[in-house]
């Protein structure tokens, strides 16, 4: 081979490698410009904007609603209840937010009631305080059928302000078709349903808490001490475990 077709070869190969130096250096830089956006939605956040009340939606979150950003999510406002902004100064502003708690969660969604939910991965604050409902079911209707009843159950003790739910970490349904609640870690087993999850009898389920709990009030139990209760009686009696395992 010839010098000059040599030359033509450094040459091509030289050139190249400037093309490919210049893309990914482009990108790098790219990258650098969207770390830069990310630090200034955070430095705006910490010095420029106070927000209150917010448990479950992020503070990122807010900062796009109040900015109008194209990349917030409508399906956050599901999360409020009321908004209001209120400019302290020609730089700074106040969020306070009421929200609107969810009930409770599946492996699925985060439900507001049954035909209000987020998508499970969505990104919300503080998903481990949410109730989480399992219901083992292979039939798609009966699964919904039981999630509705569940759902009013969690929405009558919250309505009532009752002491359950403010412990209540977790209610399942067992391949077993028995129903139990946990309360700090303390399993309630309730009852067995029969045939379909509509016979779910929320009255029986209300009665059997009201007696859990005026057993728990005269005993002066700490519910963190109990293992496991039994309130499947027909008799309304109870069976409790004391002893926790480690």
């Amino acid at each position: 081979m010839d010098r000059t077709a040599q030359n033509r070869i450094f040459n091509c190969c030289y050139f190249f490698t400037l093309l490919v130096s210049a893309y990914f250096l482009s990108l790098d830089f790219y990258s650098f410009l969207n770390v830069k956006k990310d630090i200034k939605i955070s430095s705006y956040n910490l010095l420029n904007t106070e927000i209150y009340g917010n448990h479950f939606l992020p503070n990122v979150e807010v900062l796009k609603k109040i900015n109008k950003d194209i990349g917030y999510e409508n399906d956050y406002d599901y999360l409020i209840e009321t908004f209001k902004t209120v400019q302290i100064s020609e730089n700074n502003s106040v969020v306070i937010i009421n929200e609107n708690e969810p009930l409770f969660c599946d492996y699925s969604n985060i439900y507001f009631s049954g035909d209000k939910y987020l998508h499970i991965d969505k990104d919300i604050e503080n998903k481990q305080d949410l109730v989480f409902v399992d219901i083992y079911s292979k039939n798609k209707s009966d699964y919904k059928t039981g999630l509705k009843r569940i759902e009013s159950f969690i929405s009558y003790l919250k309505n009532k302000q009752n002491e359950i739910h403010k412990i209540l970490e977790r209610i399942e349904i067992d391949e077993d078709s028995f129903l139990s609640i946990y309360l700090k870690g303390c399993k309630v087993k309730m009852f067995k349903i029969y045939h379909t999850y509509s016979n779910i009898n929320l009255n029986k389920m209300k009665k059997k808490i009201s007696i859990f709990s005026l057993f728990l009030k005269n005993e002066e139990l700490n519910i963190e001490s109990l293992k496991e209760v039994n309130l499947s009686m027909e008799d309304d009696g109870l069976i409790i475990w004391q002893e926790r395992l480690n």
